[in-house]
C-alpha cells in the first residue's frame, strides 16, 4: 500500500491548486492523508474521486471541513493505525502532536501546522509531517510524503522539489 501524505495546502489562498507533481503521485497511490489546513472543502472532494482521503481540520479550516472531519482520527490501512492530527495548539507542534496520540494505539502519526517536513521514528512509533506542497515558507522546497506499508513494515518517503520538479527523495528507515 502506498499513501500520498500532504498538509497545509492552503488552497486557494497560497496556490489555486496542488502541483502536476504531486497530482502524478496520487495517481499511482492507494490512500490520501490530508493532515489539516485544507480550507477548501472543494480539494478533498476532487481528491475523494482519485483515492480515499482520510482528513482532519487544521486551526486555518472553516466549519465544512471542522464539521465533517474533526480535528484528529485514526485510520487503520494494512494493518497499522495511523493517527492523524494537525498539531496546533498551546505547546510547539511536535510536543501537541505527542500529547494527541499518548493515550492511543498508534503505529505512526501524521501532522502538519509547521511547514517544516519531518520524518523520525521514535519508541516505536513513525511521526511525519509532510510539510507543505504549496507554502514553502521559510524552507528551500515545496514538499509532499509518501509512506509505503509492505509486510507490517512501513518505508515512508519525503519528496522535496520546486517549479522544475522533483529535487531530491529522501527514505527513511527505522534505527
Amino acid at each position: 500500500m502506498t499513501i500520498v501524505v500532504i498538509s497545509d495546502t492552503h488552497i486557494p489562498g497560497k496556490a489555486k491548486s496542488l502541483p502536476q507533481i504531486l497530482y502524478n503521485e496520487i495517481e499511482k497511490c492507494d490512500h490520501i492523508i490530508h493532515a489539516g489546513d485544507v480550507n477548501d472543502i472543494a480539494l478533498i472532494n476532487e481528491l475523494e474521486i482519485f483515492d480515499p482521503v482520510t482528513v482532519v481540520a487544521g486551526n486555518t479550516d472553516g466549519y465544512q471541513i471542522t464539521d465533517k472531519h474533526g480535528f484528529k482520527t485514526i485510520v487503520e490501512l494494512s494493518g497499522k493505525r495511523i493517527g492523524v492530527v494537525h498539531g496546533n495548539g498551546p505547546r510547539a507542534t511536535f510536543e501537541n502532536v505527542r500529547r494527541a496520540f499518548s493515550k492511543d494505539n498508534v503505529d505512526c502519526v501524521v501532522y502538519g501546522h509547521s511547514h517544516i517536513p519531518h520524518c523520525e521514528f521514535l519508541d516505536g512509533i513513525l511521526y511525519f509531517n509532510p510539510g507543505s506542497p504549496t507554502d514553502k515558507r521559510l524552507n528551500k522546497y515545496y514538499t509532499y510524503g509518501l509512506i509505503k506499508i509492505s509486510e507490517g513494515e512501513f518505508y515512508p518517503e519525503m519528496i522535496y522539489f520546486n517549479k522544475n520538479g522533483i529535487v531530491k527523495r529522501v527514505k527513511v528507515q527505522e534505527e
